[in-house]
């Protein structure tokens, strides 16, 4: 499981999309061109992952199937998404919006209880980034508070678990605003801050388009608001 880092376009055969394009590209691929205002689907567990710039992935996962809905974001827009399940286990992301553009894989991979991500992203002005990585893990293996993967960008995997990061430990939400909330004391488990942050975001009226990252650390960031 690595991240590599290159400066310059490994991606050359993807040109970059201006927004009025992305409408065509998403109904020639089969996939969802969300829209604000859409009515939140309730999942088990949701959680985004910083890419590159200002790309990230983000998921929503339902354990009692199991299957995922997987969302693109540039930004705060989500550009596509897709589900994946026991009939369909993987998703490819490919294409452009703005100054990102990505040629991604994303499976379920049910026997190791995890989402995995591998293919390369890149933006401009930044670089370009090649993924194999977990994205998550749920179960038993969730619990073990193990998580592969190496270096993020912004220092945390979105999931729950900063990289090198296990429980007991602050459980944290950053906002697309810069505003960052932490637990008030170390959660004991990922089930606890997945909890704390349902509450969180019940008790200052958040919702989940205006999270941009979820992780756990070891100390509170400087300038986070403490809470519960």
């Amino acid at each position: 499981m690595s991240i590599t880092t290159y400066d310059e376009d490994i991606l050359p055969e993807i040109e970059t999309l201006v927004p009025r394009d992305v409408a065509a590209y998403v109904a020639g691929n089969g996939l969802v061109d969300e829209t604000p205002g859409a009515p939140a689907i309730v999942r088990d567990i949701s959680g985004c992952v910083a890419l590159i710039g200002p790309l990230q992935v983000c998921w929503d996962l339902n354990l009692s199937i199991p299957s995922a809905v997987i969302s693109l974001k540039v930004g705060p827009v989500t550009v596509i998404s897709g589900e994946i399940s026991p009939a369909h286990p993987c998703l490819t992301f490919k294409g452009s919006y703005g100054v990102a553009k990505w040629d991604l894989n994303i499976c379920l991979r049910i026997p190791q209880k995890s989402l995995t991500l591998s293919g390369s992203a890149c933006a401009t002005f930044v670089g370009c980034k090649m993924f194999n990585i977990v994205l998550f893990r749920w179960g038993r293996l969730l619990e073990d508070d193990e998580l592969e993967g190496g270096e993020l960008e912004g220092g945390d995997s979105g999931n729950g678990v900063g990289l090198g990061v296990s429980y007991p430990a602050y459980q944290c939400m950053k906002l697309y605003s810069g505003t960052t909330y932490c637990s008030s004391k170390k959660e004991k488990s990922h089930s606890d801050g997945n909890q704390w942050i349902k509450r969180c975001m019940a008790r200052f009226n958040i919702r989940a388009d205006d999270i941009n990252n979820i992780f756990a650390s070891d100390s509170v960031p400087r300038g986070a608001i403490q809470w519960g």
